[in-house]
């Protein structure tokens, strides 16, 4: 954890807390794609302003802009940014931003520049950790809250389960509690969606049981566990003898 252990001669990588201690902590929104999900729709002196969280990225007055999933196009005309108008606005702020057109956006849309916009679908191709007491089935019917959009879906397939100790792979019919496991979602109307590997902030996303509003799972859109987890572990060195216990390893 802090200094290289000479009883793991097969790692020759960083220690966790080297690791830790190197990796960047501040994002650059500039470099960023624009996610601007809707909030809320204020009418103010007959103008409709449009407000919530950017999750990523700038916007300015005068950029074009994209309304996800309906795929309209117009340009921002106005930021106010807690009462006074701004040219640019970049996340984590909480603006509202007016645009040139009556285009019809509600919450749960997303704005985003037309060049560097998610995919829009409903086939949800995911992994979940799943957090219910009861196991999840294919057929079962639930909610996907992704940013400030909530639509029903359904579980198409279960594909496998991940072995979070070996990160093997196997078949799976069903989620158990805690089980990480990938899975399609077919949901009742299309969503936004980015790769969590490429764009977190809409690349997650809750699944909420729809009678009593509990959560269910966390999911990250695609497979970002499988090949980057396996790209993270060493290659046996068979000098050393393969990690883990045998009969020459101590048990702890």
């Amino acid at each position: 954890v802090v200094d290289a252990a000479a009883s793991m001669p097969w790692w020759h990588g960083p220690t966790l807390l080297g690791h830790l201690e190197a990796l960047p902590v501040h994002r650059d929104p500039a470099t960023e794609p624009l996610r601007f999900p809707v909030q809320y729709v204020v009418r103010h002196d007959d103008t409709r302003w449009y407000t919530g969280a950017l999750a990523s990225g700038v916007v300015s007055v005068g950029d074009e802009v994209v309304v996800l999933p309906s795929g309209l196009r117009t340009t921002v005309t106005g930021i106010d940014a807690l009462g006074t108008e701004v040219e640019s606005a970049f996340a984590p702020m909480s603006i509202a931003v007016r645009v040139s057109d009556d285009v019809d956006l509600a919450r749960g849309d997303l704005l985003a520049h037309p060049d560097r916009a998610p995919a829009v679908t409903q086939d949800l191709h995911a992994t979940l950790c799943w957090l219910a007491e009861g196991p999840l089935f294919p057929g079962a019917r639930l909610l996907v809250k992704h940013g400030t959009r909530t639509v029903r879906a359904v579980v198409r397939k279960i594909h496998e389960v991940l072995s979070v100790d070996t990160l093997e792979r196997s078949p799976a019919v069903e989620l158990g509690l805690n089980d990480v496991g990938r899975v399609t979602l077919r949901t009742a109307e299309p969503l936004p969606l980015d790769d969590y590997a490429e764009h977190r902030p809409t690349g997650s996303f809750l699944l909420i049981d729809e009678h009593d509003g509990a959560t269910l799972a966390a999911g990250l859109v695609g497979d970002p566990i499988g090949a980057r987890a396996r790209r993270c572990l060493p290659s046996p060195d068979p000098a050393a003898g393969a990690p883990g216990r045998d009969a020459h390893t101590p048990g702890p």
